[in-house]
């Protein structure tokens, strides 16, 4: 039905290639509307019902006009980059050209229209991503109508909602669907990130962490290394040996825990106010907070060295260790942070 209408009205050349049809046991669409008629043209409906009736063949016109684009060929553009060469300057044009108008002739689109397009876009301030560019032959000479000086900068990238976090992670091989959430948990736990209009924002907290691990720990903290931790599922079947893996995995880590390290702590990189410049992204904070705090001392249990020159903790029974704070040295249990107990250094 809809391809002897095309057929008569626009030729062989405007039938589409493509058959719909219902796979396998799929039903057919439930569509609120299935033509049956073409014989009937919006022009000779709009003869029939006149002026009281423009808003029902108006309707039908829509309807008919779709349904035979829906059965007509594609439309194909030409995609056309240009060069101009003006003495030492290069300029270059990315464009399209209307080849075959295909279902576009339903809506009446044709290449005279085009070109009133290319007109419009041509006095428009901002160019169009996808322009329209007139017929040119190759060598031939053209004038510069107008020159419009543009500037760009680079924009740093987005923040992570936590959907593209998850699917980031997911890409990188890091963690498993199974710990995803519990990332993203521990991440606003502790006050790594702030939740601003649904993204993941840095706060000075978590860069200051961050810049801390990657440049004292750098290959301890990068997603490939990471990654590489999950292949321990083939130890568990049977397709690598779990001491070679171990052996591996020492000689790879074991020159990053040297003095150096150990006597790292954020407050080295602390900056002298929660405030940072620069970075538009990043909530100002005015006052140290106790998520401020706790990662400092939890920084400072991990470098001790654990000795029991001061005896044990009265609460766990684990070795007391040295620390240094903000007001000077104290005792610590070596458990922290699931034991807190310290005490003064006398």
């Amino acid at each position: 039905m809809a391809k002897a209408t095309i057929r008569q009205l626009y030729g062989d050349n405007y039938i589409g290639s493509t058959r719909y049809a219902a796979k396998g046991n799929a039903q057919e669409a439930h569509e609120c509307i299935r033509p049956t008629a073409t014989d009937v043209s919006p022009e000779a409906l709009r003869l029939t019902f006149g002026k009281e009736g423009e808003r029902t063949a108006a309707l039908y016109e829509l309807i008919y006009k779709r349904f035979l684009a829906s059965q007509m060929a594609n439309a194909i553009f030409n995609e056309i980059l240009v060069s101009v060469v003006g003495g030492a300057a290069l300029f270059s044009a990315k464009g399209s050209q209307l080849a075959f108008d295909g279902f576009l002739r339903v809506y009446g689109y044709t290449e005279e229209q085009d070109a009133v397009k290319r007109a419009d876009e041509e006095d428009e301030e901002e160019p169009p991503t996808n322009k329209r560019l007139p017929r040119l032959k190759a060598n031939e000479p053209v004038q510069p109508l107008k020159l419009t000086p543009q500037q760009h900068f680079t924009k740093p990238p987005a923040p992570y909602t936590e959907a593209l976090l998850i699917k980031a992670l997911e890409q990188n091989g890091v963690g498993r669907p199974s710990t995803y959430a519990q990332t993203v948990a521990t991440i606003k736990q502790r006050g790594y990130v702030d939740v601003i209009s649904r993204k993941l924002v840095s706060t000075a907290l978590g860069k200051e962490v961050h810049l801390v691990l990657s440049t004292k720990l750098p290959g301890l903290f990068e997603t490939s290394f990471t990654a590489g931790m999950e292949t321990t599922d083939d130890i568990a079947a049977g397709k690598q040996n779990g001491r070679d893996y171990l052996r591996g995995f020492w000689t790879q880590v074991s020159p990053l825990f040297g003095q150096q390290v150990i006597t790292a702590t954020l407050a080295q990189s602390a900056p002298s106010s929660g405030r940072t410049e620069g970075t538009a992204t990043t909530p100002k904070r005015t006052r140290r907070t106790k998520s401020l705090k706790a990662p400092r001392m939890a920084a400072a249990a991990i470098s001790a060295p654990v000795s029991r020159e001061y005896g044990t903790c009265p609460k766990c029974g684990k070795a007391l260790v040295k620390r240094k704070g903000p007001r000077g040295e104290f005792l610590g249990c070596a458990g922290f942070p699931k034991c807190r107990f310290t005490s003064p250094l006398t």
